[in-house]
């Protein structure tokens, strides 16, 4: 069934006002005066006004909307790391433009691929153990893998991966480590570790003698901490001083790690006190490089980071998701966002109170809901409208028509109720559309008079 332009023209609705007067004239039986009519055509006038009104605050909403989106979109996919998120099985099902390139890739090529298929095979079972124990334990977890690539130089990736809540998935960050890395190797290759990670890291360079326990710093960290580049405070203990207490028991846990030989390296990231007293996060990177003749590690070098710009980018990222997710539950109209396929990805909370109102089943905000059912409890039992409804939302979402809209009413316990819906296209990759109902039954209410007498 085809739908029609909402709202009509000037001529559709003097034609609909003439046709409607008539019905109720023949039903109440007594002619209208002629200030009785008018005073309903004027009603009727401004009734039309008003609604032409909600639909150009409506529109201003939808491109508000559209725009945030599309930040969001821009925020996500320039990010300097790489972001990657997967189902429960490890297949992706979302990156942006920097974890395609890690990955050595097309994006598109990617979507549906395993990520442990991605990496050497040596790397695949600690990717696995990963995102076991982030499963089971709902704790975010790290550690370093290897990318192969194309040209046959293999990345050295750090991955961060934190389980859903909802334990569908897993959201993972990427950063690329390699040139640190290769550093790395080289400086323990050469034997002069110590000159050249001052020469090679601006960030920072720690060194532990660990049976003497003393800690060595760079000028960087030095500076950092407002202490001299002696010893600071001769041990461990003193390093503690200066991290966030908090995160000290997890920087605490990998060092013992590599001291009891279970790995021989780790990275992690926690809050230092700077020399002014704020609290800054840094990324800690450590390598065991000595052993004595039983075995024992001696020795331990690594290096710190300034993650505070990835961390306030991530927050930035967080907040605008979190502007676009207010944004979306405040607007006063019926939201819903659908995939491709018409099912529903996301209602807002006005949706989620009217669905639940009419008798449907909430199951996570109605997620992957055929939109078809949950039409019913906005169109009640008018055929028409729900098929004009679904013929429009089916065009847009096939990329036929940018946006669609419907003004419809149907009679519900309450008496008669008018709705205008609205659908409008997501720009993206794959197809995305927006649908409100917002309820004009109050502005609708001459026309409901009209129809009584």
């Amino acid at each position: 069934m085809g739908y029609k332009v909402n709202p009509p023209s000037t001529d559709e609705l003097r034609q609909m006002a003439v046709q409607r007067l008539g019905a109720s004239v023949a039903q109440s039986g007594t002619p209208l005066t002629a200030d009785q009519a008018k005073k309903l055509l004027e009603e009727l006038a401004i009734s039309k006004v008003e609604v032409e009104i909600q639909n150009v605050y409506l529109q201003d909403t939808c491109a508000r909307l559209d725009v945030a989106l599309n930040e969001i979109t821009d925020l996500y996919d320039f990010a300097p790391v790489g972001f990657v998120s997967t189902d429960a099985s490890g297949k992706i099902n979302k990156l942006n433009l920097a974890g395609a390139s890690l990955l050595g890739a097309d994006r598109n090529t990617l979507m549906g691929r395993k990520l442990a298929d991605l990496l050497l095979p040596q790397q695949r079972d600690c990717v696995q153990a990963l995102m076991r124990r982030a499963a089971a334990s709902s704790e975010d977890q790290c550690g370093e893998v290897m990318i192969g690539q194309s040209d046959g130089v293999d990345q050295h990736v750090l991955l961060s991966l934190a389980p859903l809540s909802t334990g569908q998935g897993f959201h993972m960050v990427l950063t690329n480590i390699s040139e640190r890395k290769a550093q790395e190797v080289a400086l323990l290759a050469t034997g002069t570790r110590w000159k050249l990670l001052l020469e090679a890291n601006g960030d920072g360079v720690w060194d532990w003698d660990v049976q003497a326990d003393v800690l060595h710093y760079s000028n960087s960290l030095a500076q950092r901490y407002g202490v001299p580049t002696e010893p600071l405070g001769g041990t461990m203990e003193g390093w503690r001083a200066h991290v966030h207490p908090d995160d000290w028991p997890t920087l605490l846990k990998q060092i013992q790690s590599c001291l009891g030989g279970q790995q021989v390296h780790f990275s992690t990231d926690h809050r230092t006190r700077a020399a002014d007293g704020r609290w800054d996060w840094v990324r800690c990177q450590g390598v065991v490089c000595g052993h004595d003749e039983a075995g024992k590690v001696t020795h331990m070098v690594g290096v710190l980071t300034d993650i505070a710009e990835q961390r306030q980018m991530e927050e930035d990222l967080r907040e605008v998701r979190g502007i676009q997710q207010a944004l979306f539950e405040l607007l006063p109209q019926y939201l819903a966002v659908l995939d491709g396929k018409g099912r529903v990805l996301q209602t807002n909370a006005m949706w989620n109170a009217y669905g639940l109102a009419s008798g449907h089943t909430y199951r996570n905000g109605f997620f992957q809901s055929p939109y078809a059912e949950l039409l019913d409890a906005v169109t009640g039992s008018d055929g028409d409208s729900k098929a004009s409804a679904l013929c429009g939302i089916a065009d847009v979402l096939a990329g036929k028509v940018p946006s669609f809209q419907l003004e419809y009413s149907y009679v519900s316990d309450a008496g008669r109720r008018w709705f205008i819906m609205l659908v409008m296209a997501v720009q993206g990759e794959r197809a995305r559309a927006v649908v409100s109902h917002q309820d004009v039954s109050r502005i609708k209410n001459p026309s409901a008079l009209l129809s009584t007498l």
